[in-house]
């Protein structure tokens, strides 16, 4: 996995989720904590779609070559 990923789609896509304004290490935890959990949400459903499209395609494959 490539980590200038991550940190790209948490400054594009997630609202600059990387620039934080919390005071307290502990809500500074607890905010990267959720920005990641909100990332790996994101990816697995992404991923998930991604996998369900390849199963409708082979599954349409293999319905035109008859098997």
């Amino acid at each position: 996995m490539r980590v200038e990923h991550v940190f790209g789609i948490l400054t594009s896509q997630m609202n600059n989720a990387l620039n934080l304004t919390s005071i307290g290490i502990e809500r500074i935890k607890s905010t990267i904590g959720l920005m990641n959990l909100t990332y790996n949400l994101v990816r697995y459903e992404q991923m998930a779609r991604l996998n369900n499209v390849k199963k409708l395609f082979y599954k349409e494959l293999l319905k035109k070559q008859g098997i």
